[in-house]
């Protein structure tokens, strides 16, 4: 009777922690089942020392092909309350397959590709630049493309969860001519990799409330840069300070952010949350400390 016991409590543990990762609370494993969509949606507010303040909206969608494969698309758009900018940033579409999942194990390697508004990267007030007639705005007219892959993995408990990934993102800028419309390819002289190692957790308080945390790691390793002068042909001193302003946010960097959070379970397909996080962006030149706050809301269906 006591093997019986003890046999029954094994299953059970093991089935409930194969089933958390498929539960909409935040966990950082979460998997959606075959024909399962879900969205992720995120409000935030940032704020710092050498930062600009700033609120953003971001969501995601997706769905699970199988309960191993899922696809996903991306939108956010933001407010600079320092340059008085708004506009939607960044739009994707990316793919996730799970290749271990065994029950308390998991493990999921995936793909993006994004297009990002330059503003991401560079919001300062830049006036518009006059070159031999034409207007070059640096700070409206810019966009980049970026491709991301990776691979995340975990185990997966009753009551808790730990993961970590490793991520590789591949990005190329490009800049705009922004009187004519015509668009001038910068991609040949701006381009960079950057590594983005991190570690998440949850804990289930009770089946209502959970804690989640995370501290990720992001370093640029790699950069290539050329003189932007060499495509748009002026060398006069006006367009090599603007100029001067952009590669600066080229050169070698990397952050480091914490996040801590708590989620509240409206049931077992649907969470509300609330987390903060703090961010320190330093380059060879420049340090940043950034604090934000935010909201998040997921559903699944």
């Amino acid at each position: 009777m006591k093997k019986i016991l003890l046999t029954s409590a094994a299953v059970m543990f093991a089935a409930s922690a194969a089933s958390a990762a498929n539960v909409m609370n935040d966990n950082p494993l979460y998997r959606p089942t075959a024909g399962t969509f879900y969205s992720v949606t995120d409000a935030t507010s940032s704020f710092g020392e050498n930062s600009f303040k700033s609120r953003a909206l971001e969501t995601e969608f997706g769905y699970g092909i199988n309960d191993r494969l899922s696809v996903n698309v991306m939108l956010s758009g933001y407010w600079n309350d320092t340059t008085e900018d708004s506009a939607v940033n960044m739009w994707g579409a990316g793919v996730s397959y799970r290749y271990l999942d065994e029950k308390n194990w998991k493990a999921d390697v995936f793909g993006s590709g994004r297009m990002i508004s330059q503003a991401t990267f560079w919001n300062f007030n830049q006036d518009d630049v006059d070159v031999d007639g034409d207007l070059l705005d640096f700070r409206k007219n810019q966009y980049a493309w970026q491709w991301t892959v990776g691979t995340r993995a975990g185990y997966v408990a009753k009551d808790w969860t730990v993961a970590g990934f490793a991520a590789m993102d591949y990005t190329r800028y490009s800049f705009g001519m922004a009187d004519d419309g015509m668009w001038r390819d910068m991609s040949q002289f701006f381009r960079r990799y950057d590594l983005n190692l991190g570690l998440m957790g949850q804990y289930l308080i009770n089946d209502k409330f959970n804690l989640v945390g995370s501290l990720t790691y992001k370093q640029n390793v790699y950069n290539v840069r050329g003189n932007a002068g060499e495509l748009i042909g002026d060398n006069s001193e006006t367009l090599s300070n603007a100029r001067a302003k952009v590669m600066r946010w080229s050169e070698l960097n990397r952050t480091v952010e914490g996040k801590l959070g708590v989620n509240y379970n409206i049931n077992n397909d649907m969470f509300v949350g609330a987390y903060m996080t703090r961010g320190i962006v330093t380059d060879e030149v420049f340090e940043s400390d950034i604090w934000g706050v935010g909201a998040r809301f997921g559903v699944q269906f």
